[in-house]
């Protein structure tokens, strides 16, 4: 996913016997691009989003899923036409996409291999004698853990040994792999969504932005037809991840908030809290990780991802209602019979009667109270209520009444952080990771 490619060959689209030549490229950073010797519309003004091309190249058979039209040029009687796809099967052709179902996947992961923060590489020489030496190495035991509706997952290692150039150079390369067997067949779309969901783990443990370098899809059942004395096809899904960035550094273990090391013993357990924590507050989870884009970037909009996700998170988590759902009800339907109100005032009385969630300032005191965190002391928590209420009131409205209470600059930054901080320590206390493995670690990477 992270490799340049090309593909050249004929493409065409399902129920449609005519086919064109084209060429396939695609870049991690630019996406997929497929140039067209002809032309796929059917009218002057179609410009409709092909949902299935089916091409047949140098590489083999390629499905192009959901390709949109950028433009179509026309000269010496060549007409071309550039599709930009979203994602590219390589080893298969379908008509639909309803057929790209698969039971298990295999992906490697920016960062994945550093998380486990050691090599099986063992390399002996005799000392002073550099023309004696011996490499040895022996790939560990898979890590094996499981997640909604048994898929079992497994973290797999392997050092592919090559050799080549005129001087016989040796390359040993140490990876790491993620695999998901599912307990039936499923849709291409939610393996990508159980993948990413993996990604964002990954991301806030070694704190740095990860994202898939290679996919590959297996199905036993029914995409890949088993041939007599044949494996099955492997399939190779490619397309452009929206978090991948050159800037993305590869970080070693004293940059991550805690290593595999720190939570072996509670990894298949951690793993199956996080897919359920992630299903129930995805919300949360996608705002939180969304600073690790680019992180080294404030702005006041950092600030309202930060509080949209602490509200979600308490709304989801803690009791969000002031009081009692039916006594609440009760009060609400006294204060309107006693009213004297009518028409529009009336209307004005009910919608100010619609708020019995609790105040942000309510919300994060409770947070603070319940989750252990390195940056807010408790004698400061009336304080760094009060300005996240007045900097959110501030920064969703703009009512330059509230500009002088709302922070800004390095101050806003600051209180951005130190939420952050709490949010980060809620989420690993909900996975039951002690706070003493994450602590300070923690308050290193967000000072």
């Amino acid at each position: 996913m992270i490799e340049a490619r090309e593909y050249n060959g004929k493409w065409k689209i399902p129920d449609v016997d005519v086919s064109f030549n084209g060429t396939l490229t695609f870049s991690a950073k630019l996406g997929a691009e497929l140039k067209l010797f002809g032309s796929f519309k059917q009218s002057f003004f179609d410009n409709n989003c092909k949902k299935i091309i089916i091409g047949e190249t140098n590489a083999g058979r390629i499905t192009l899923l959901d390709s949109y039209h950028r433009k179509t040029s026309s000269g010496k009687g060549i007409v071309t036409e550039i599709y930009e796809p979203s994602i590219i099967f390589e080893g298969i052709s379908v008509l639909e996409e309803s057929q790209l179902y698969f039971s298990s996947v295999v992906f490697r992961a920016h960062n994945l291999f550093q998380w486990f923060d050691s090599s099986d590489i063992n390399i002996t020489n005799e000392r002073n004698n550099s023309k004696c030496y011996s490499i040895n190495y022996q790939s560990r035991e898979n890590i094996e853990f499981s997640f909604r509706e048994n898929t079992n997952g497994f973290i797999s290692f392997d050092a592919p040994l090559t050799t080549n150039g005129v001087n016989n150079r040796i390359e040993l390369y140490e990876q790491a792999y993620v695999s998901f067997h599912y307990p039936r067949s499923t849709i291409y779309n939610e393996i990508l969504t159980d993948i990413s969901r993996f990604i964002s783990f990954l991301t806030l443990v070694t704190f740095e932005q990860s994202y898939p370098t290679s996919i590959v899809l297996l199905d036993e059942n029914e995409t890949s037809k088993k041939l007599e004395g044949k494996s099955f096809a492997t399939i190779k899904c490619i397309y452009k991840h929206t978090r991948y960035s050159e800037k993305h550094k590869v970080r070693k273990s004293w940059h991550h908030l805690f290593s595999y090391t720190d939570i072996s013993s509670i990894f298949a357990q951690t793993m199956e809290n996080w897919f359920d924590l992630h299903e129930e507050m995805e919300s949360v989870i996608m705002l939180l990780t969304n600073f690790f884009k680019n992180k080294y970037l404030f702005s006041e909009e950092r600030f309202m991802e930060c509080i949209r996700a602490i509200e979600s998170f308490h709304r989801i988590s803690h009791e969000n209602n002031k009081l009692p759902k039916q006594k609440y009800k009760e009060l609400v339907s006294q204060v309107k019979m006693n009213s004297t109100l009518e028409g529009e005032d009336l209307k004005w009385l009910e919608a100010k009667l619609m708020g019995n969630e609790p105040s942000l300032g309510k919300r994060l005191e409770e947070l603070i109270n319940a989750y252990q965190n390195p940056f807010i002391e408790k004698n400061f928590t009336e304080k760094v209520c009060r300005d996240a209420k007045n900097s959110r009131n501030y920064y969703t409205h703009f009512d330059k009444s509230s500009a002088k209470k709302a922070l800004q600059g390095a101050e806003l930054s600051d209180l951005t952080r130190k939420l952050r901080g709490l949010l980060i320590s809620a989420i690993f206390t909900k996975l039951n990771i002690d706070y003493s493995i994450f602590v300070e670690k923690l308050h290193d990477r967000l000072d």
